[in-house]
């Protein structure tokens, strides 16, 4: 797969070497991505990471025999209570769960880095195709340790997988762009169809490659080709059918498309600033400034039109889903490929003009050791980062809290992201308070809030305890703060959590 006939390189035209450049590329990636990885992932969008976590451990304690029936009914409860997608990395954990008979977090987590590096060959493929070799190493290791991408790609999620799928996608589209032949048509389809069932927004960056490699060649040209219809038909059934057994059958996608859709944005200003801010955060603001530079030095237009193509599936997704894409960063994360294989050609212009410049392998080995410096330094500081934040206090204060009430009383809770670590470790069935934020999203969407009289009321009836362990939320919400001081006695107090005794009224 790696050809040698280039010239001239920087990384060396033999074969071996570039090999053994792609090996520690790859071991230096793994392992800065399993370092403490044992530790809670509240490091990365808790929501979403419990969300599944919780999905997971029902699928794993529906058939668990030998768990407390009470354990295996509140699992299961828990687990179909949620808008569940289709089942790949939770049912991945699951199955490894009852293999080692218990949960552990660090085996779907680093799945989920293991998806991201395969990801990785199939960047380096695509940017190989797309410029150089050169181009591609660095490119690859843009991928690899971009410390959001490190961050994010050990996340206990689908979207590691789904980058996996979409890279490879992309590499199938390029080839049948290049050779029209009907293998990777095909291969193209499949794999795009397997992303969009991982989850379904990968449809966005899916069809950003599809609508380039169909105007590539020629509007007339491509309409004619049937092995894009068929490439089209083949990705579109997989997601077809599993939208009408999830609309139709379970009953359980319809709320995935409520409060997503907000155009209103479109026109103002604060929404193109947050936008940046959010891929600043990403990918930076120089690599990013950089990459959309290096668009331009690709040389052929087939190439430049199919680059366009994933940045313009990348603008496509953000003003489709603009609200979410000013507040989750993660909506982002197919930036990160994007951004690498746009650095490619301007990486590959340099490293070639160091070659042609200086001549001889001293040079090259001086900046070889320049760059190994800075990917040294740059996995430094990602270690530091993992090394200093530790968050099993707050996985031990959720568990205190269970102890405290046990897991079968009633409760509502002002709690950090929606309840679900909450949810995970203390096993308790709560109804979450919402926060500020969410409150802002109705009113953005047009709903009425109720008044917080009747809110309160609604929301506690039938309830036994009220647990708060968000102390900062709940100064910026004073009437629940002096409505609850007011009205009930404490019955525990602690370090991080207050909790309320809905029934001494």
């Amino acid at each position: 797969m790696i050809s040698s006939s280039e010239s001239p390189s920087f990384f060396s035209r033999k074969t071996i070497w570039r090999i053994a450049v792609i090996i520690f590329l790859f071991a230096a990636a793994l392992g800065i991505r399993i370092y403490d990885l044992d530790n809670p992932p509240f490091d990365f969008h808790p929501t979403r990471q419990f969300f599944t976590a919780i999905v997971a451990r029902g699928e794993y304690y529906q058939n668990l025999t030998t768990a407390p029936h009470w354990m295996r009914d509140r699992a299961v409860s828990h687990w179909k209570a949620e808008e569940t997608d289709f089942p790949t990395i939770d049912l991945l954990a699951a199955w490894t769960y009852r293999l080692i008979g218990r949960e552990d977090l660090f085996f779907p987590r680093f799945y989920s880095a293991i998806f991201w590096l395969i990801g990785g060959l199939a960047l380096f493929f695509l940017a190989r195709d797309l410029v150089s070799i050169d181009g591609a190493l660095v490119a690859l290791a843009f991928y690899l340790f971009i410390p959001y991408g490190v961050t994010a790609s050990r996340s206990f999620q689908p979207d590691p997988l789904m980058v996996c799928l979409i890279l490879f996608a992309w590499w199938s589209m390029l080839r049948w762009m290049t050779t029209n032949k009907w293998k990777w048509a095909i291969l193209a389809g499949v794999l795009s169809g397997m992303a969009m069932l991982v989850k379904a927004l990968a449809a966005f960056s899916l069809l950003g490659g599809m609508v380039a490699v169909f105007f590539a060649p020629g509007f007339r040209k491509s309409i004619q080709n049937i092995r894009f219809w068929v490439m089209g038909i083949i990705a579109a059934v997989p997601m077809i059918i599993w939208m009408i057994y999830g609309f139709f059958v379970r009953g359980t996608l319809g709320g995935q498309f409520s409060l997503r859709f907000f155009p209103n944005l479109w026109i103002s200003p604060v929404y193109y600033l947050r936008l940046e801010f959010m891929a600043e955060k990403v990918v930076g603001l120089i690599p990013l400034l950089l990459a959309l530079t290096g668009f331009f030095l690709l040389t052929e237009k087939n190439k430049r039109v199919f680059l366009a193509g994933l940045w313009g599936g990348y603008v496509a997704f953000a003003l489709a889903f603009s609200y979410y894409f000013m507040t989750h960063d993660y909506y982002h994360i197919t930036l990160v490929p994007i951004v690498a294989l746009s650095l490619a050609p301007l990486a590959n212009l340099i490293l070639r003009r160091v070659v042609i410049l200086n001549p001889g392998w001293l040079p090259r080995a001086a900046v070889s050791l320049i760059l190994l410096f800075g990917v040294g330094a740059n996995l430094w500081n990602i270690r530091q980062t993992f090394h200093k934040a530790d968050y099993r206090p707050q996985a031990e204060l959720l568990i205190r809290i269970s102890q405290i009430l046990g897991p079968d009383v009633s409760v509502i809770a002002l709690t950090s992201d929606y309840g679900y670590p909450l949810f995970y470790y203390s096993w308790m069935s709560a109804s979450y308070w919402p926060y500020t934020g969410d409150t802002a999203l109705r009113q953005l969407a047009g709903m009425n809030t109720p008044k917080f009289a009747k809110r309160f009321n609604d929301m506690t009836t039938g309830k036994e305890y009220f647990v708060i362990t968000d102390l900062a939320e709940l100064e910026n919400q004073p009437d629940l703060k002096n409505y609850l001081a007011a009205n009930f006695p404490v019955f525990e107090k602690g370090d991080g959590y207050i909790i309320y005794d809905l029934l001494q009224h």
